[in-house]
């Protein structure tokens, strides 16, 4: 079920190997954030899957991924209309997590 569900979040826009002009920066920070949240677990196949999506990233792309979501620091914000919690917030105990992914997916030789 797991997999089910992340192989539809992966599909869910198109990736940037499918063709996408441009990858959506909102849609990988949500998978980066699924994907360390799934390492928290224990998950390594779902996790896998999202790395997959990940690999012909440009390297610019993913540290501008890395820089917005390991260096924010407030989980909530104030704005006119009802949303207050940052979406882009990742909790402490998932932020390791986190850049576990990413490094994987720099440097994909080093995940077995």
């Amino acid at each position: 079920m797991r997999n089910l569900i992340v192989e539809y979040f992966n599909t869910l826009f198109l990736s940037y190997e499918r063709g996408a002009r441009k990858p959506l920066e909102g849609v990988k920070k949500a998978q980066a954030i699924l994907a360390s949240y799934l390492l928290l677990l224990g998950q390594t196949k779902p996790v896998a899957l999202i790395r997959r999506e990940f690999q012909n990233l440009p390297p610019e792309f993913l540290q501008t991924i890395r820089d917005d979501l390991l260096y924010l620091q407030r989980e909530k914000y104030w704005e006119i209309g009802e949303r207050r919690r940052n979406v882009d917030d990742v909790p402490a105990d998932q932020r390791e997590k986190l850049r576990e992914f990413l490094d994987s997916v720099a440097a994909p030789e080093a995940v077995a």
